[in-house]
């Protein structure tokens, strides 16, 4: 990827007027119909194929939240071939939109910085699903490494989730159980096997979860990396432990 580079001195720098801020463009079906026929002689060439599984489930012109991860410049064609018709806006970072901003927003990116928090991007994103009525694409590991170890999910990627209230593309992995269901296990495991069910569960269901959630999601994140990564990736187990750390 070529990005257009200036040389200045840092009171230059400093000097430059601030960034002002625009709101995300819905993306031009022109555009993205170009991109999505240019895409395709390197999608043949890298024999790619999805399938799509519960996508009845989500209206076509219905927005939703495409969680997505990055690891080479062909994901946008991944991504235009496996969502279209479907428009949607894309988070991408500041610099790339230097010398063809117009180009970019015309295509549905919106700009964010990195290694920041970016309030900004959160009431884009909302915009775009609000008013736009556009889904929106978001690599959320998509970050840098010095170590070339994975890049942890954000934290706050749940809160951000929840806040714009959409359908969400992603790998599911049970966190909480049904009380009821938790005791009806242990009391089999004891030799009882004559409750009732519906007695336990009464009128309300209850959920639980474990106090260590948040490092079980870390790792079984790491996990479902692995499993991806071996997929797709000509490694060995060992190899790809080596890199991932």
């Amino acid at each position: 990827m070529k990005i257009k580079v200036v040389d200045m001195t840092y009171e230059q720098a400093l000097a430059q007027p601030p960034q002002v801020h625009k709101k995300p463009k819905k993306p031009s079906l022109l555009f993205r119909t170009v991109l999505r026929a240019a895409s395709a002689p390197d999608l043949l060439a890298t024999h790619f194929h999805c399938e799509k599984i519960g996508m009845a489930q989500i209206k076509s012109d219905e927005p939703c939240l495409v969680l997505m991860n990055h690891s080479c410049f062909l994901d946008l064609k991944i991504a235009e071939a496996v969502l279209y018709p479907r428009p949607f806006n894309i988070v991408c970072t500041s610099d790339g939109f230097v010398g063809k901003e117009w180009l970019m927003r015309s295509v549905g990116c919106i700009p964010t910085r990195k290694f920041c928090s970016d309030a900004a991007l959160v009431r884009d994103m909302l915009y775009c699903v609000r008013t736009l009525k556009t889904s929106v694409l978001l690599y959320p590991e998509a970050s840098y490494s010095f170590d070339g170890t994975a890049t942890p999910l954000p934290e706050s990627i749940g809160k951000c989730v929840k806040a714009l209230g959409v359908p969400v593309y992603a790998i599911g992995v049970p966190t909480v159980v049904d009380a009821a269901t938790l005791t009806l296990d242990v009391l089999e495991e004891a030799g009882k096997s004559d409750v009732d069910p519906a007695a336990l569960r009464g009128h309300e269901t209850v959920m639980v979860t474990t106090r260590d959630i948040d490092a079980q999601i870390r790792e079984l994140s790491r996990i479902i990396g692995y499993g991806i990564d071996l997929a797709l990736q000509p490694l060995d187990f060992s190899e790809l432990c080596a890199l991932m750390g």
